[in-house]
């Protein structure tokens, strides 16, 4: 499937489908579902130096999906 282009000047707003879109990070609530955990145990793994983070301009946390494989392997993270 195509995006069909913005007019010239003007951004492309359309996103392509989800689907095509390989996540490298996570927001907190994400990486909680993919852990099978309450989100507030994300920021206690983050907090404890468990789990790998970054934080955004805007102060939001992203997750490396990286990390989250790491700690299901039990490797260390931090």
């Amino acid at each position: 499937m195509s995006i069909p282009s913005a007019p010239p000047g003007r951004p492309n707003s359309r996103k392509p489908p989800s689907e095509a879109i390989e996540r490298k990070a996570l927001t907190v609530i994400e990486s909680a579902q993919a852990l099978g955990v309450h989100r507030n145990s994300v920021y206690r793994l983050i907090e404890a130096g468990l789990l790998r983070y970054a934080r955004l301009a805007g102060g939001e946390i992203r997750v490396p999906v990286a990390a989250i494989d790491e700690y299901l392997a039990g490797g260390k993270t931090a």
